[in-house]
């Protein structure tokens, strides 16, 4: 005698299954399609890896969610760790979880600094020219100020004026501000359409400085559009070509000379082009960066586009990202050292 048939699940439970199924499976590929796109960043991928690695988490979430199921439990942690895994290893954000805590400035750089051995470096974005924005900078006491969209060098001279012992250099909308005395250092085209160089003496020792504001950035939201990822394409081109002739420049320059650059590259941190930057320079805030370190937008800053690059003589100690009143970028502050 045959035993009796499991009665067959109604259609509508299968269906709902199956579903489920798709939908942690699409949030797992979307999730091994974004570590590819973050991990090696495709100059073709640049529409859709604008945004920082962390956006990508929501959708993925989303898909997550509806797939959960009180009986697939095991399903959910498998994607939930995909998702954590990719933010922890791809995002820099995190890292602002475990550096929030740390001391700035650092005790032991400001002993370093009376000791003539400690150097503050703040980049900015000004926004419009704005004069209050330089203003702002000098309140962190800086030897030096990398500014792009600066003021003219009329009021620049009038701002360092009403800071005794600071002097500015400026040409077009980059400017640069010192303790002491500024020499050009010249840069021949195109390269000094976005490039600004000095020589000059910053606690007791001489370097080179560069302020960069590389072209205007990609803002094309639609990424799914072929015309959009296209132009996506082109702004990245246009950016990496900047660094290269960047890179080129810093070749001509003296090796045993330090040298610092820094300013608005217009590019996300991590972007692909930026691996083509001078082998001698390191980007600050990757190495000693405190909190959170995006600088735009001011107000809820979502991606990190302005940089403070050192060469191995100088060793950064703390490199912050702090709220600005004037601009619609947050400054970046970087206390260095002198390497022995």
């Amino acid at each position: 005698m045959r035993e009796p048939r499991a009665p067959e699940p109604p259609l509508w439970d299968d269906v709902v299954l199956r579903t489920q199924w798709t939908l942690a499976a699409a949030s797992l590929a979307l999730c091994a399609l974004m570590a590819y796109a973050y991990a090696v960043r495709p100059p073709g991928w640049a529409a859709l890896t604008q945004y920082p690695a962390g956006f990508w988490i929501f959708p993925g979430l989303v898909l997550c969610a509806f797939s959960h199921s009180r009986r697939r439990t095991l399903r959910t942690a498998i994607t939930l760790v995909a998702w954590l895994v990719f933010v922890l290893v791809l995002a820099e954000e995190p890292r602002a979880l475990w550096t929030a805590f740390r001391p700035w400035p650092d005790p032991a750089w400001v002993v370093a600094r009376q000791d003539g051995q400690g150097l503050r470096v703040v980049g900015l974005n000004c926004k419009a020219r704005r004069a209050a924005s330089v203003e702002e900078a000098l309140t962190y006491e800086p030897d030096v100020v990398l500014l792009q969209e600066a003021p003219t060098a009329e009021v620049l001279d009038e701002v360092a004026a009403r800071h005794p012992g600071y002097e500015a250099l400026t040409r077009g909308e980059l400017a640069i501000v010192s303790r002491g005395h500024l020499t050009s250092v010249p840069v021949d085209p195109p390269l000094e359409d976005f490039v600004l160089a000095a020589d000059l003496v910053a606690a007791g020792r001489r370097l080179i400085v560069a302020s960069v504001h590389f072209s205007v950035p990609f803002r094309g939201m639609d990424f799914w559009r072929a015309e959009t990822r296209h132009e996506a394409r082109l702004v990245w081109e246009d950016h990496h070509r900047q660094v290269e002739l960047l890179a080129q420049w810093v070749r001509t320059l003296d090796p045993a000379t330090p040298l610092i650059v820094g300013g608005d590259m217009n590019t996300a941190a991590g972007d692909s082009l930026l691996r083509d930057m001078p082998a001698r320079l390191a980007d600050t805030f990757r190495i000693a960066g405190i909190g959170w370190g995006n600088t735009v937008r001011n107000r809820k800053p979502f991606l990190r586009v302005d940089y403070i690059w050192a060469d191995t003589r100088l060793r950064p100690v703390t490199v912050v990202a702090r709220r600005t009143e004037h601009s619609d970028h947050r400054a970046v502050v970087a206390d260095l050292v002198w390497a022995q």
